[in-house]
């Protein structure tokens, strides 16, 4: 489902929006405050003037600018229920524990000016309404959103059985190339901003003594919390340029490079190489499998629920502009 602020327009089923009139005993016992049905969930005039105001700042009773609002909050409340629908169906909750204790990690990363982790689409969506959105509210988005992902999970493991071997194989045949294995390479560097302790480290190496060891004595540059040993350094050989990195990728295993010049004073070892080489398909099989699965999850799949509840969502009168963008969709 997209932001609150940038719902995703989405006819209904039959290609527009579905608007009836739903008025007492209309959809199986109406009443005027319901705005829209979806699978006999009622949506409250209430509700949508509260959800309006959580997202434009208008109080219930302001009209000024509520209309251009309206069908955004409209189509939030339809999704919503299209997702705790879809969860109903697929025997998936999300417990108001788990949404409350993501919501406040939310609200902790977002003061403190972190970049937002483990929910991001949440996060997003905190970003619109946090300010104005009661502390339920911001449960409420998080909770939805961590519930869209568990379907989603579920749909990727429904798809992923459908995946059949002749499939893998054309997919990995054409892209072979996406998953080439870089060269990697185990390095020791030493750095400081003097040359007298670069050449001083420089003979103790060469004298026999290891290079790890020297580098933890002696480098004091951004490497020295690692021991001056990088692990799995990624790149190629004969990479251009003059830096660090450059020349680590031009250099021969077990021969020690330098003194050189760059913002300090370096000499470097390369201890390993492991190179560049094209996995087989074994090894990539169970990725290949969950990415197709998860693209047809996230299209065919999706689109097929989404046409499923938008022919089991109703609008009254008034209201066919929110109703016909279709919540969004699931996730």
């Amino acid at each position: 489902m997209s932001d609150v602020m940038n719902v995703r327009h989405l006819t209904c089923a039959c290609g527009a929006a579905v608007v009836v009139a739903i008025a007492v005993g209309a959809c199986g016992g109406g009443s005027i405050d319901v705005v829209a049905r979806v699978a006999g969930v009622a949506i409250t005039r209430t509700d949508l003037d509260h959800w309006i105001a959580v997202e434009d700042g208008l109080a219930p009773g302001n009209t000024s600018g509520k209309r251009v609002v309206e069908a955004r909050a409209l189509s939030f409340l339809i999704s919503e229920q299209w997702t705790l629908g879809e969860g109903r169906e697929l025997g998936l909750t999300v417990s108001e524990r788990r949404a409350r204790r993501e919501t406040e990690v939310l609200n902790y990363e977002r003061r403190a000016g972190i970049a937002f982790g483990d929910v991001p689409r949440a996060a997003k969506r905190m970003q619109v309404v946090g300010s104005r959105a009661t502390e339920a509210d911001q449960v409420r988005v998080v909770k939805l959103e961590l519930l869209e992902a568990e379907i989603q999970q579920a749909r990727t493991v429904l798809a992923a059985q459908g995946i059949g071997h002749t499939q893998v194989v054309a997919y990995y045949t054409r892209h072979k190339r996406h998953f080439l294995v870089p060269e990697h390479r185990k390095v020791v560097v030493i750095e400081t901003p003097r040359l007298g302790p670069t050449l001083k480290a420089k003979r103790e190496i060469e004298s026999g003594k290891d290079p790890a060891r020297v580098a933890r004595h002696v480098s004091q540059g951004p490497l020295a919390h690692l021991g001056g040993a990088l692990q799995d350094l990624v790149g190629r050989r004969g990479m251009r340029g003059e830096g660090l990195v450059a020349n680590i990728f031009r250099a021969r295993p077990r021969l020690l490079v330098g003194p050189l010049r760059g913002d300090w004073y370096y000499i470097f070892e390369v201890l390993h190489v492991s190179p560049a080489h094209e996995p087989g398909l074994a090894r990539v099989e169970d990725r290949i499998v969950e990415y197709l699965a998860g693209r047809q999850a996230s299209t065919a799949t999706r689109a097929a629920e989404e046409r499923r509840w938008a022919a089991r969502t109703v609008c009254a009168q008034g209201y066919a502009r929110g109703c016909g963008h279709g919540g969004g969709g699931l996730a």
